[in-house]
């Protein structure tokens, strides 16, 4: 009888074990995949101010979009991710602050 409690209780550690190995993989996946993000933000940012640099975000590797639509999407990506959200998390920043110290100081 102790050998099938010892296996149950090995086998509820081994699910454990996994089931803590697949959160922690996914936890790493999504901080790459951001990382990949946010280098792609900084790599279009300075691309902006280089001779022939455009108002399109492209991702590393990958290549010009063709056609009307993709040209506009990249554009408007652009304008959204590398421009409008710094500056828009900045504002959002200061009015927490202020509601911050109004009700501490209220």
């Amino acid at each position: 009888y102790d050998e099938l409690d010892g296996l149950a209780n090995l086998r509820r550690s081994l699910k454990r074990a996994i089931t803590v190995y697949i959160r922690t993989k996914r936890q790493y996946e999504i901080a790459v995949l951001e990382a990949f993000e946010y280098e792609d933000i900084v790599h279009n940012q300075s691309k902006l101010s280089a001779p022939g640099g455009g108002w399109q975000f492209r991702r590393m590797g990958s290549t010009a979009g063709s056609g009307c639509w993709a040209v506009t999407v990249e554009i408007w990506t652009y304008l959204w991710k590398c421009c409008i959200s710094p500056v828009m998390l900045r504002v959002l920043g200061a009015i927490s602050l202020l509601f911050s110290l109004a009700i501490i100081l209220a």
